[in-house]
């Protein structure tokens, strides 16, 4: 594990060859259409062929980009295969020990609470049966005393379980960790919290695939339910 992995140079002049020259048609496509005017039947015609040469050439770059890029995501996709053999079976004794351990500490955690519990009850029993027998005979005011600092004793802090490894010094102890989930029964009733106020609309995520996919169903501009439609409405070359 300790093993230095040395990173495989790469030789970077096929692809900056390829690079080069698909930059100087790229240029002067973008100079040509630097100087286009569109403003009759004829030069539309040409706007038409000329976005279509576009769109092949963009299709051509991309195509060779991919050529030169798999061989190099493949492998990748192989290390990170290897790799993630040797993460996941370590991931796994680490969760197991985790929650073996985290059984434990919970067990220990409410024994100490319990007991915390306890010795708190038998201190007012205590204190509430010395303020009984002054009462008894006749101190109203001891009582009363007794009473009033039973009522006033802090409460002690909720006893926690801590713990730090002999070898490494790595330290532990139980952590609250809150997760929120709604349940697909609980959607409307969420929703509608949000519409009021009660719950942050950061709860609410939009996916633009879907808002799309629905405003071409409608296929109308306007406003539907909140959604707001729109068209942008342009110029397409097949």
């Amino acid at each position: 594990m300790n093993a230095q992995i040395q990173p495989v140079p790469l030789d970077p002049g096929p692809v900056m060859a390829l690079v080069s020259s698909a930059l100087v048609s790229a240029a002067e496509l973008v100079a040509q259409a630097e100087r286009a005017e569109i403003k009759d039947e004829a030069s539309l015609a040409v706007a038409t062929d000329f976005i279509k040469i576009c769109a092949a050439t963009e299709k051509k770059a991309e195509t060779a980009r991919k050529a030169q890029i798999e061989p190099l995501n493949n492998h990748v996709k192989w290390i990170n295969e290897q790799w993630r053999t040797v993460t996941s079976k370590v991931s796994d004794a680490k969760n197991m020990v985790n929650s073996k351990a985290t059984v434990y500490a919970r067990k220990v955690e409410a024994e100490m609470r319990a007991k915390q519990a306890a010795e708190k009850k038998a201190l007012e029993d205590a204190a509430m049966k010395a303020a009984e027998e002054a009462q008894a005979k006749g101190h109203t005011e001891v009582a009363e005393l007794i009473v009033t600092a039973a009522a006033n004793t802090r409460d002690l802090a909720p006893a926690v379980v801590k713990s730090r490894g002999s070898m490494t010094g790595a330290s532990s102890g139980l952590r609250d960790i809150w997760r929120g989930t709604v349940p697909e029964t609980e959607i409307r009733n969420v929703c509608a919290a949000i519409a009021s106020g009660v719950l942050p609309a950061a709860l609410v995520e939009f996916r633009q695939v879907e808002l799309n996919r629905l405003a071409a169903s409608l296929a109308k501009e306007g406003t539907h339910h909140g959604i707001t439609i729109t068209n942008d409405r342009k110029l397409v070359a097949r």
